[in-house]
């Protein structure tokens, strides 16, 4: 007698819309066994021209032969969370450093803010946007190739959506907000959204919701999402749970082919609350002091039982190097040490 089937469990349920399967016709030898060779082609190249699940059109893209990324993934804002102009001059300066291997080297930008903000700040300064090989926009959310145009990459977008609540979690975010506050007021408000992301402004002064617990309040009702405070704490990013600025940098790295370990990557001395995730992993990194006045990841929005930065940054590691600035040469003698210039 068969078994009756058994219904899929919540945390598999859905697991078919992940856009990992795919079949394999390879050539079969007169023994019966695999060509191996046949089975590795076929396999790269179903991966590289397969659409995605939402059965939309799929652009790859590439920049060239790159061997190196340079990825500035600097968060630097006044203390009400505009940006401010020590961005564009980091930006300047990289590309100026390494502006005699140009063509060797393709640049990253990893941003909190959205799309538009940075367009406006970087066209006010004379930073020319076809410049970056990838914009990374909203915390991880959105990714666009400027030096072909502004369409968001619909293949990244396919592999963050899976369980994106969308709308449901906007609802449950402005209902949550107002049970802390017990009272409804406007402390908190959508300030801008797309169909992969909510930001929301928070007013001067308000008491900012812990990120772990909201996460957590999240959880409890099924609605799975990441939640980034940027801006200096003054804006509130919810997007897809695996949307993030490190998977978008792990992403383009599969993508192009370039190993991490040929990634460079800029931050402060602090950052948005999600800044630890960018620690850590096989690249390399260079910390710019003083780029950074005012940072979400140092105020109030943690739990006291959330990571520090002392448990993910290994206070001896050798993929880490700290510039003394964010001037020509402190880029450059950093860059020196690695054995780049």
């Amino acid at each position: 007698m068969p078994f009756p089937e058994e219904p899929l469990s919540e945390s598999l349920r859905g697991v078919e819309d992940l856009s990992l399967k795919f079949s394999v016709d390879v050539d079969v030898k007169a023994n019966g066994e695999l060509d191996a060779a046949s089975r590795q082609q076929k396999v790269i190249d179903i991966i590289l021209h397969k659409s995605p699940s939402n059965g939309k059109s799929m652009n790859i893209y590439c920049p060239g032969r790159r061997q190196w990324l340079y990825v500035i993934a600097v968060d630097c804002y006044n203390s009400k969370g505009s940006p401010t102009e020590a961005l564009p001059l980091i930006i300047k300066n990289v590309m100026q450093v390494t502006e005699s291997k140009s063509s060797q080297i393709g640049f990253v930008l990893l941003t909190g803010l959205s799309l538009l903000e940075t367009k406006d700040l970087l066209s006010s300064c004379q930073v020319k946007l076809e410049q970056f090989d990838a914009l990374v926009c909203s915390s991880g959310s959105e990714m666009y190739h400027p030096w072909r145009d502004f369409v968001v990459d619909e293949d990244y977008k396919s592999h963050i959506e899976y369980r994106w609540p969308g709308e449901n979690v906007n609802s449950m975010i402005m209902r949550l907000a107002n049970i802390e506050n017990r009272a409804e007021n406007d402390d908190m408000q959508l300030n801008q959204c797309s169909s992969q992301y909510y930001s929301y402004s928070i007013k001067p002064g308000a008491k900012n919701l812990k990120i772990d617990e909201l996460r957590q309040r999240l959880r409890m009702r099924g609605l799975r999402c990441n939640l980034v405070y940027t801006h200096a704490a003054s804006r509130l990013n919810v997007i897809p749970l695996f949307a993030s600025r490190a998977q978008a940098l792990r992403y383009l790295s599969v993508r192009w082919g370039i190993d991490l370990s040929r990634v460079i990557l800029f931050l402060g001395e602090r950052g948005d609350t999600d800044y630890g995730d960018l620690l850590g992993g096989l690249h390399k990194t260079v910390i710019l002091r003083d780029s950074v006045n005012y940072a979400a990841s140092e105020m109030d929005v943690h739990s006291e039982d959330g990571f520090k930065k002392d448990d993910i940054l290994a206070q001896d590691s050798t993929k880490i190097a700290i510039a003394e600035g964010f001037e020509i040469h402190d880029i450059s003698k950093v860059l020196g040490s690695f054995g780049l210039i």
